[in-house]
């Protein structure tokens, strides 16, 4: 991240918050921001603690990550993932909770993809 000493405004942009500076830029990526739970063992147990919100949550297994969601019912969708194709193999999730789960899913997925050479999580 580039610093300079006086910044001159900020702009906030859909992915991005950018200060402007006089003769450079730094940017900090939103989802960096995102309060995600914490990884959670994927089991009948933490999914019932699970919140019946709109949100984001993903799913991995062997540190990789398997499915990016979002949903209107946070507890819903994950517990369907128990018996779904692929995202059943999980071994833990995590969450965050927000009524703009369409947006935040597609900024994460950009993300994603920017990291794995423009390819998606396994089971997506």
């Amino acid at each position: 991240m580039c610093r300079t000493q006086n910044i001159a405004g900020v702009v906030t942009i859909p992915n991005f918050i950018v200060l402007k500076f006089k003769g450079d830029i730094q940017s900090k990526n939103m989802s960096e921001d995102i309060k995600w739970s914490d990884w959670l063992d994927f089991n009948q147990e933490q999914i019932e603690k699970t919140p019946e919100s709109p949100g984001v949550y993903m799913m991995h297994a062997a540190m990789k990550i398997l499915h990016i969601g979002s949903t209107d019912n946070l507890k819903k969708s994950i517990t369907e993932s128990l018996s779904a194709n692929c995202v059943c193999d999980a071994k833990r999730f995590r969450y965050f909770a927000t009524p703009s789960h369409n947006e935040v899913k597609e900024r994460v997925l950009d993300e994603y993809k920017k990291k794995h050479d423009g390819k998606m999580p396994l089971c997506m």
